[in-house]
C-alpha cells in the first residue's frame, strides 16, 4: 500500500494524521488578534440590537413619555407640564445647549438632558424666540448654521 501525503504531514504512533505548521510571527499575530476582532464585532452588533429593544421597551412601559407636554418659557426659566407632572427649571440651573437637525437639547448642571422637538413649536418665529432666550440665558451653546436669504458668490477682482 502506498500513501501519498503532502509535505509537512506526519502520521504519529497511534496512526493519527497531523499537519506540521510553523507559522511566521506575522501569521501568529493575525490569528491571535482575529479572534478578538471577531468578538468585538459580535459585541457591537449585540449592543446595537439591545439598545433598540431597550428604547422600545422603555417607551412602551413608561406612560410619562407618551403624555402630551406643554412648554412655557420666559426670562426666569421654563415650565414643562403634562397632565400629571410639572417641571419648573430656572435658567441658572442649566449648563449648556445645542441644536440637532430635529431637536433643541439643553443640558442641566446634573448631567440631565431636556429635549425640545422642533416640530413641537407652533411656528418658526416661536422657535426663534426660544433659541434667542436660550442664547441670552445660557452662556455655553451652539446652534446649527441658519440658511441665509440667498447665497453670496465671491467673484475674483481682476487687477487694473
Amino acid at each position: 500500500m502506498c500513501l501519498v501525503m503532502p509535505i509537512n504531514t506526519v502520521v504519529d504512533d497511534n496512526m493519527r494524521l497531523s499537519i506540521l505548521w510553523n507559522p511566521t510571527r506575522a501569521e501568529q499575530l493575525i490569528w491571535s488578534y482575529s479572534v478578538w476582532v471577531f468578538a468585538v464585532i459580535i459585541l457591537i452588533a449585540t449592543a446595537g440590537l439591545s439598545r433598540k429593544r431597550t428604547l422600545r421597551r422603555t417607551w412602551n412601559t413608561l406612560q410619562s413619555y407618551r403624555r402630551p407636554k406643554r412648554l412655557e418659557f420666559d426670562d426666569s426659566g421654563f415650565v414643562l407640564t403634562d397632565d400629571a407632572v410639572e417641571h419648573r427649571i430656572r435658567w441658572s440651573a442649566l449648563a449648556r445647549y445645542r441644536e440637532t437637525d430635529n431637536l433643541l437639547v439643553v443640558h442641566d448642571e446634573d448631567l440631565g438632558l431636556w429635549f425640545f422637538p422642533k416640530r413641537a413649536f407652533i411656528d418658526p418665529a416661536e422657535m426663534m424666540r426660544f433659541r434667542a432666550t436660550l442664547q441670552t440665558h445660557i452662556a455655553v451653546g451652539e446652534f446649527l448654521p441658519q440658511e441665509s436669504a440667498f447665497p453670496v458668490v465671491l467673484v475674483p477682482v481682476k487687477p487694473l
